[in-house]
């Protein structure tokens, strides 16, 4: 004779498929939401990195920027005493013996910083800080644009005096101290060597222009300012000590 058993469990319901179905949901909720929070802390410290990196590149640029701008001074005088006896025998219609001043060794500044938000920009962090603060580096990585583009003119016309030099016969390594020399110049040579002055004094004042202009930004960095109008009265120090300098 067949003998039939009771069921060793109760008979599934729609209630009990139904809890099943939300016990799962609620699970992945939990996992997905505990996944959500480890990225959002992993981005904030992502972003609390970048902010301290950038900042510290900012207050490292503007020590450099201190000691650049009088280097670049320095540069100036003598570049203009050489301009200023060159200038004297401009009318003289013959050849003429000139003395060029003694001179220091000409410094070309220390390079500025310019890794951090370069690379925040090409590893995607940069998106993990506030649009506003984002202009504010952006501006500040354009005046360290600005300051390198700078510095490359004031080396191809420092290079273009060298060669001016040598060319008339007279021997001129930048980077050697030199004592005053008598040199024999034409006119022409002589309105050369006021050109190339000319142009390399031009190119000093704008290096000291953009170190001021990047120092100032910098400075904005530094003092937390949190957009891109904030920083302008930094950007107007800067300009009115650089138009009475």
């Amino acid at each position: 004779m067949l003998d039939v058993h009771p069921p060793h469990s109760a008979t599934h319901t729609w209630k009990d498929f139904f809890i099943h179905i939300a016990t799962i949901v609620v699970g992945l909720l939990i996992a997905v939401g505990l996944e959500q929070a480890v990225e959002a802390i992993h981005h904030r410290h992502q972003r609390e990195e970048l902010i301290a990196a950038f900042r510290g590149e900012c207050e490292s640029n503007i020590k450099l920027a201190d000691l650049n701008i009088p280097q670049i001074r320095s540069n100036r005088v003598w570049e203009q005493r050489w301009l200023d006896v060159l200038r004297k025998s401009a009318l003289d219609p013959h050849v003429a013996t000139i003395t060029l001043p003694a001179r220091p060794a000409t410094n070309l500044g220390s390079s500025i910083g310019h890794s951090v938000w370069t690379i925040a920009k090409s590893n995607g962090t940069a998106a993990l800080i506030p649009e506003t603060l984002a202009e504010v580096y952006d501006r500040t990585d354009h005046e360290i644009d600005e300051f390198y583009i700078s510095g490359d003119n004031y080396g191809t016309a420092l290079r273009r005096l060298g060669n001016l030099a040598r060319a008339d016969g007279f021997a001129f390594n930048s980077r050697v101290p030199g004592p005053a020399i008598s040199v024999e110049l034409s006119p022409q040579q002589r309105s050369e060597l006021i050109a190339a002055l000319s142009d390399l004094i031009g190119h000093d004042n704008d290096l000291i222009h953009w170190n001021a202009i990047l120092r100032a930004a910098s400075q904005a960095v530094v003092d937390n300012v949190g957009s891109r109008a904030a920083m302008r009265p930094y950007f107007n120090r800067a300009q009115a000590e650089d138009a009475v300098e």
